[in-house]
């Protein structure tokens, strides 16, 4: 009977590894996953479809909404897979934390030259910057991904 009533406390590691909806499947939230993933990609690709249908400094303002918000909607995707508190770990571990600060800064960036400095350079400039750290932390996922990528671009540039 007095185990029944006992408190059981959980160490902030197993707390921080709770998935973010813990009664899902492994594949409800590979799903999940995916379904935000897709999203954020459709919204990166309806950026520049607005952007190249019209006049560029008309829709710079939307194209960087939809761009931003399509890499912020992929990114938050992985919560499905590991959670929430352990995604922002695993974000800002040391292997990670220089290029998600660049990336979440870049994010920031591309909004404000769009939004208030109506700069079309420096927004494109921005979602570069944006893509190629969304890129890099992608790759930061992959075992091996960093040296993989490293010598596929030796070997295509031609230094051994």
């Amino acid at each position: 009977m007095a185990d029944y009533f006992a408190i059981k406390t959980q160490t902030q590691e197993e707390e921080d590894n709770k998935p973010m909806c813990p009664k899902m499947t492994l594949r409800q939230r590979i799903t999940g996953w995916a379904v935000c993933y897709g999203f954020g990609m459709f919204l990166n690709l309806l950026s520049w479809i607005t952007m190249l249908t019209g006049s560029f400094s008309e829709n710079l303002v939307t194209f960087a909404i939809l761009y931003s918000l399509g890499t912020f909607t992929a990114l938050l995707g992985s919560c499905f897979l590991s959670g929430f508190c352990a995604q922002i770990k695993k974000m800002f571990d040391s292997k990670r934390r220089i290029t998600t600060i660049i990336l979440l800064t870049s994010i920031i960036l591309t909004l404000v030259f769009a939004l208030a400095l109506e700069s079309a350079g420096l927004t494109i400039a921005a979602m570069l910057i944006q893509w190629c750290a969304s890129f890099w932390y992608s790759l930061s996922f992959i075992p091996g991904g960093h040296t993989a990528f490293k010598a596929v671009v030796k070997r295509c540039f031609g230094r051994s």
